[in-house]
């Protein structure tokens, strides 16, 4: 049985694109706006007896951070049925 070189695997990573850059790009972008998405309920509720400006930044923010999430997920698909997400 032959074994694989954990090394060569690395490199072969390395040296070869896993997935073309802009299509990496989308998905960086996506997992960066779901973060955000997650925290600014807390960062809203953090401002309830603080200041109502920032509550309603919080919520403004929030809510053209899920326009973003479905924009770029809505591309992915997009790549995916054509082929061209690799």
């Amino acid at each position: 049985m032959a074994t694989v070189d954990a090394v060569e695997v690395m490199e072969e990573i390395v040296t070869e694109e896993p997935m073309r850059n802009h299509n990496h790009d989308l998905i960086q972008v996506l997992s960066e706006k779901l973060d955000g998405v997650v925290r600014y309920p807390v960062y809203h509720e953090d401002a309830v007896d603080e200041c109502e400006v920032c509550m309603r930044i919080w919520e403004e923010i929030k809510q053209d951070d899920m326009k973003h999430v479905e924009m770029l997920r809505d591309e992915i698909i997009r790549h995916a049925k054509e082929g061209t997400f690799d």
